[in-house]
């Protein structure tokens, strides 16, 4: 049997990266670490570069990680590169970012110059090919660019499905997909999960909603939607809580699994949240698996309506928590300073987002 802990987003940029550089400071509070760690493998998804030398003048939506916070993070073992991300510091950026993990002892997948290999695991006799996946990119790839990703929609993926499912491995797909501040997928996504099952998926895993979403089991094989923010510096209470994910497999199959609640503090430290929140996460995880559930059979039409519902909810999380830590008049600037960004909620909310 093989265990592998799943853990979502981690950004080391902008205020995590900013206040690491300052004072150097615990990441992840021991005893969540050591429940993530107590797993034969431990994989997260590095949500920004990492580079030694930051730009000043980049825009906030261009994440520059802190290469020296990753000293906090050695208990995870690899990092999925795979994400819409890892090209904000561009091609230099990419290679610094590789060159660094790998000076570190870090596992890493993703990225990629030739031909693409999964992430491979060969423990206890369980052989697992993890395939990172991404939808989309932050910032475009240079045209003259060594580096590749595996993109959402490329036949490249099914044919690294199919190659490793044949070779006799547990293919999981492990993709940076989804729909901003929802908890649930769009049906475009949904479908396209569902076709790297049909093609010998054995288990999926994303993230990138930025919030801990939902499963669903299609054609007996567990799909986990959104595992959330792990480590980042997002400004709602919906976005600093996420699940870690912990995996049993054995004789090719998924055995078990358990999300374990994970919470970031006013001091962008990530912590095990009370009880009571501990189990309002898990509620509300079980609720929207069984409406996903519920409503299998007409979910684009359930889709659009419940994305809306997503989007005020995302909203009025976020505006409580702006109150509650800079004020009125502090969340009233924070609005204005992102006007653009507000914008283009609304417009959002506006749109049908299930096609």
């Amino acid at each position: 049997m093989s265990r592998i802990t799943f853990i979502g987003d981690v950004m080391l940029g902008r205020m995590v990266g900013a206040k690491y550089k300052q004072q150097p400071y615990t990441l992840v509070e021991e005893d969540l670490m050591k429940v993530a760690r107590d797993a034969d493998y431990v994989i997260a998804n590095l949500e920004s570069p990492v580079v030694k030398v930051l730009d000043a003048e980049a825009d906030h939506l261009q994440f520059q990680g802190n290469p020296d916070a990753l000293e906090e993070l050695t208990w995870i073992d690899a990092f999925s590169l795979s994400n819409n991300h890892i090209n904000d510091c561009g091609e230099q950026g990419m290679d610094e970012t590789v060159s660094i993990l790998e000076e570190k002892g870090f596992r890493h997948n993703g990225l990629f110059q030739n031909e693409y290999t999964p992430l491979l695991i060969d423990k206890d006799g369980e052989k697992i090919a993890v395939v990172t996946v991404t939808d989309m990119m932050n910032v475009p790839f240079a045209e003259e660019n060594k580096w590749k990703t595996l993109r959402v929609g490329d036949s490249a993926v099914v044919e690294v499905i199919k190659s490793w499912k044949e070779k006799g491995w547990f293919v999981i797909v492990y993709a940076h997909i989804g729909i901003l501040f929802s908890r649930y997928p769009n049906p475009v996504t949904m479908e396209y999960l569902h076709s790297c099952i049909d093609n010998g998926t054995d288990a999926i895993v994303t993230a990138h909603s930025h919030c801990l979403g939902c499963m669903e089991t299609y054609k007996g094989v567990p799909v986990f939607h959104s595992l959330g923010d792990f480590v980042m510096d997002g400004n709602s209470y919906r976005r600093r809580r996420s699940g870690m994910l912990k995996l049993e497999i054995a004789d090719g199959k998924v055995k078990d699994w358990k999300i374990i609640p994970a919470e970031i503090n006013m001091n962008y430290a990530t912590v095990s949240p009370t009880k009571t929140v501990s189990q309002k996460m898990l509620g509300e995880f079980q609720q929207c698996s069984d409406k996903l559930d519920k409503n299998i059979d007409r979910y684009a039409q359930f889709f659009k309506w419940q994305y809306k519902k997503e989007m005020v909810q995302h909203t009025a999380s976020t505006l409580s928590f702006l109150v509650h830590t800079k004020g009125l008049g502090g969340m009233l600037k924070m609005v204005f300073k992102r006007g653009e960004e507000v914008g283009r909620m609304f417009k959002w909310v506006a749109k049908d987002r299930s096609k």
